[in-house]
């Protein structure tokens, strides 16, 4: 027996008895077969094999005969019915598009309805829906049929008031209670309202606690309101409830939720659910091409969140061969921005940034478009582009207030204002204007005496300074267990910078148990491991003279290496020291090769050396040297010398030694103002005591970000005990120096950067018995950071200054490196 031509809105199982006739219409021509009663027995067959469920080869059958009989009324609503169970709506619409609604049986008009529905025809649809109503006023689907495209079309309160006329016959009938909670569950949840979603949901599984589609929707709305987890442990109690897809997308949500999570405190020894997420991405089958598109998606923001920043980059940058930046959504372009930053790669958070915050919808919160305004102004910082940061974080601190008010009754103090004023105030110190950093932030914890985060801040920038007393001070203050981590950073860097090498090494080896991916924990990490490794230094410089008192050519190389720590505070130095000069009645040179060790403490460096001259000069030599930080702001240097190096190498030449002792007091205001007095006296062999004392005082007088000009003034004198000596030796003489330097930051990138010092100084100088002439200097240098492991600098200098009455010009080479190996 054949099954009926007759389509229900479901379809049924039924068996397909003329297979043989059906293959023969696939294989021959349509013309082959046109007698009526085969036609119709076809037609019977192809509707039956779409109620078994081929619908793709039953539409290819209809579609033929429907070409030959298309005034055939059955046969033109078989084919749009089946049409729309294929999910071909468009093609539904087409064939019902010309027929009068009123001659179509109530289950095509359901059909066509729904196909106008998926089509976004809302009124089509609504008034099909409604006809249906008039129709059959005993059966409830045309009721909710209405009730679902006023949703879908947005019409939230007509939708909620037709649910609720539906008549009492089906509202107080038991039978129909699943059908209708779905429906209202469908309605909240086109609205946002999971919550009353889930109500719905809930009343109908009540009634009908088998209900499969309830069910799979109250685990779906579930997911949605944030409990994916819990969804996800439903769906997988009840196999074959959800999709593969579906199944999948939950997975998704799953792990997004653990994303989520991971800034809030959790217990020790547990993992960050960031990194639960990480792992959880791997395990899942995405299946559809939307999945596989939100799993790339959220395992870029799960592997920022994770702090695993170079594979968040690398999903990042992989994803970016297939997909426009404008195309990724804007809390991927940030989480790509943090880990770019993380990455010490400023240029292209920068671009990630500045898309994220374009196509950010307006209906995101305003925290997020906070945190991304604020990781572009640090992107900026770090990219040396200080003019569009300042205005930026200017812009941001207009838009947001000290207090909100999210209801008539309550105001909360505003967390964004104090971040963007505390920003604002720490993007001065990044520009090195530290006066105006602190008197902003002193202002702002006047305001807020108790916050952390205001103290930690002005210890950093007084640090910066070089005033650690001041900055172990505010970290004094800061008690809050909280903060201890933010603390302990600080504190490393500052023992670091104070020398206090025992108390670093603790602090890094807590920071690294607490948080070691931290990027300020990494960045410890890094400068600790460098503390660790052995030194070099080599100071060159080579030139030549017009005159006789400084060498008509002259060279000097000072290399010293200085071992790994010992014990932390020791370490042991190699010192190998070469001058030569040529003079008229021949050359001198002195080259001394030294050991010795060095002990840095707490606010302390001493160095001792013995040494043995090789060349003209082969006696033995020692040295002590002595620095100490008194305080924040007065620096204290002392060296004595037994057979001095600094001895003049016509001395050497001579067979003259001497012995030396200096004296260094400065007084350092901060960064851009000191002052220096220097004492010193030299014991020749000869029988020639020489002493001398000189001052300078150094003023920052232009401070731009890339620019700044330094001005000097360096005033010196000495005198002789005897005259006539086979070196340059006056018996009084005074000097009188007038400096700018020129410093020009011309590229900086991180632990990378180039800087250009050109200065010139003039002045006058007076010897006793040969009177006063002019003197004058030029001085070019370029300073290469190639890492924070290697520094090379190199330049060029001309000068002239009188000696006995006459003038001498000299050029002269130089060039310097220190590496850590």
């Amino acid at each position: 027996m054949f099954c009926k031509a007759k389509i229900y809105r479901k379809k049924p199982r039924c068996i397909n008895g003329a297979l043989i006739i059906l293959a023969l219409y696939v294989v021959l021509p349509p013309r082959v077969l046109l007698a009526d009663s085969q036609s119709a027995q076809i037609h019977g067959q192809a509707v039956a094999m779409a109620r078994s469920g081929d619908t793709a080869t039953s539409l290819k059958i209809l579609a033929s005969l429907y070409h030959q009989y298309p005034d055939d009324t059955a046969l033109r609503n078989d084919y749009a019915v089946i049409a729309a169970w294929n999910g071909d709506d468009q093609l539904t619409q087409e064939l019902l598009a010309t027929v009068d609604p009123a001659s179509l049986p109530n289950n095509v008009i359901a059909v066509y309805a729904k196909s106008l529905r998926n089509l976004r025809e809302w009124d089509r649809s609504l008034a099909l829906y409604q006809q249906l109503i008039a129709r059959q006023p005993a059966q409830l689907d045309g009721y909710l049929g209405e009730v679902l495209v006023l949703a879908d079309a947005g019409r939230f309160s007509q939708a909620e008031n037709a649910l609720a006329a539906i008549p009492t016959q089906f509202t107080s009938d038991a039978q129909y209670t699943g059908s209708l909670q779905l429906t209202c569950g469908y309605v909240a949840e086109r609205q946002g309202h999971f919550t009353a979603a889930l109500a719905c949901y809930n009343k109908g599984l009540r009634a009908e606690p088998d209900n499969r589609e309830l069910r799979k929707r109250r685990v779906m709305t579930a997911s949605a309101l944030g409990a994916a987890n819990f969804a996800l442990q439903e769906a997988e109690k009840d196999p074959g409830l959800l999709t593969e897809e579906e199944l999948a997308r939950l997975q998704i949500d799953a792990a997004a939720m653990q994303i989520r999570w991971a800034d809030l405190p959790r217990q020790d020894g547990t993992d960050n659910t960031a990194k639960l997420a990480v792992a959880a991405h791997r395990s899942i089958n995405p299946g559809s091409a939307a999945n596989i598109r939100q799993l790339q998606f959220d395992k870029i923001v799960a592997l920022s969140t994770a702090q695993q920043m170079a594979e968040a980059v690398a999903e990042f940058e992989l994803l970016q061969q297939t997909t426009p930046l404008e195309q990724i959504p804007y809390y991927v372009l940030g989480a790509a921005g943090r880990a770019y930053l993380y990455l010490e790669q400023s240029a292209p958070a920068i671009i990630c940034y500045r898309i994220a915050l374009q196509e950010m919808p307006s209906s995101a919160g305003p925290d997020e478009r906070f945190n991304l305004r604020m990781g572009l102004f640090y992107a900026l910082s770090d990219a040396q582009e200080f003019d569009e940061a300042s205005a930026l974080i200017e812009s941001i601190n207009a838009q947001e207030a000290a207090w909100i008010r999210p209801t008539n009754r309550l105001w909360l103090a505003n967390d964004r204002y104090a971040v963007s004023q505390e920003a604002a105030a720490m993007s001065l110190a990044y520009r090195e204007e530290y006066d105006a950093a602190l008197e902003q932030l002193d202002q702002l914890i006047a305001i807020a005496p108790a916050s952390v985060s205001l103290r930690l801040s002005r210890a950093t920038v007084t640090r910066w300074r070089g005033w650690h007393r001041s900055s172990a001070a505010d970290l004094d203050k800061v008690h809050k267990p909280s903060a201890q981590f933010s603390k302990n950073i600080s504190s490393a860097h500052l023992a670091f910078d104070t020398q206090n090498f025992d108390q670093a090494e603790q602090l890094v080896q807590e920071l690294n148990s607490a948080e070691p991916s931290a990027k300020a924990v990494i960045d410890l990490n890094r400068r600790w491991n460098i503390h660790q490794k052995p030194q070099l230094f080599v100071d060159a410089s080579g030139g030549e003279s017009d005159g006789n008192e400084v060498g008509s050519k002259s060279y000097a190389v000072d290399s010293r290496y200085y071992s790994a720590p010992i014990s932390q505070n020791y370490r042991l130095m190699l010192h190998d020291n070469l001058r030569y000069s040529k003079f008229d009645d021949g050359p001198a040179r002195d080259h001394r090769l030294g050991a010795g060790v060095e002990y840095r403490g707490n606010y302390w460096t001493l160095t001792t050396e013995v040494n043995k001259g090789l060349e003209d000069n082969d006696d033995a030599g020692a040295s002590v040297s002595a620095d100490w930080e008194a305080t924040d702001h007065w620096l204290l240097a002392t060296q004595g010398n037994y057979n001095s190096p600094y001895t003049p190498l016509q001395a050497v030449r001579n067979n003259i030694k001497a012995n030396d002792l200096n004296l260094n007091v400065r007084y350092r205001s901060h960064e851009a103002r000191s002052v220096d007095l220097r004492l010193g006296v030299m014991d020749l062999d000869d029988g020639n005591l020489r002493e001398w004392i000189g001052s300078s005082y150094s003023q920052r007088l232009v401070n731009l970000p890339h620019h700044k000009i330094q001005g000097s003034v360096d005033v010196y004198f000495s005198r002789n005990s005897i005259d006539n000596a086979p070196y340059f030796n006056p018996s009084s003489d005074r000097e009188l120096t007038l400096g700018l330097e020129h410093e020009w930051r011309i590229y900086h990138d991180y632990q990378r950067s180039l800087i250009q010092r050109a200065g010139i100084y003039g002045g006058v100088y007076d010897q006793n018995s040969y009177g006063s002439d002019s003197l004058w200097k030029f001085r070019l240098e370029h300073d290469w950071q190639l890492s924070d492991r290697l520094n090379i600098s190199y330049g060029f200098e001309f000068s002239r200054r009188p000696y006995d009455g006459k003038q001498e010009d000299q050029e002269s080479l130089f060039f310097a490196v220190g590496c850590r190996i």
